[in-house]
Parts: C-alpha cells; sequence; structure tokens
C-alpha cells in the first residue's frame, strides 16, 4: 500500500443498522500490511440503513429547502 494512498472505509455500527464512513491518509503501514496510524482522517458521520444519499452540486437545496450542499 502506498503512503500517498487515501484510504475510504464503511464501517457498521455494531447492533444497529447504522453505518459511519470516513475517508483517510495513513501515516505508516506494518511489515504485515496494517495500518499503523492516520496523518489526516475525515469522519463523514453515521447514514442509517433507510437514509437516502443524493449527488448535490453547488448550492442545490431540496424541496423543502432543508438540505443543501
Amino acid at each position: 500500500m502506498s503512503l500517498d494512498a487515501v484510504a475510504a472505509a464503511i464501517r457498521r455500527i455494531m447492533g444497529n443498522e447504522v453505518f459511519g464512513l470516513d475517508v483517510s491518509l495513513p501515516i505508516g503501514v506494518s511489515d504485515d500490511g496494517k495500518i499503523i496510524g492516520w496523518d489526516k482522517r475525515i469522519v463523514l458521520g453515521e447514514i442509517g440503513e433507510n437514509d437516502q444519499i443524493v449527488e448535490v452540486r453547488g448550492n442545490e437545496r431540496n424541496e423543502s429547502d432543508n438540505v443543501a450542499a
């Protein structure tokens, strides 16, 4: 694994129907290929199993004007 690569992870939160998302830049990798730490890590939060994900461009909002990019 190259250290300039960005890792993306989807974590299932145990016992819940929720998934956590993050994008991370590893600080290093051990000899057996495991990540030893993070230089940068962006935790994007949790998404429920029934939540919808949509692509938004610019400052678009939904019909009720309560969700923006």
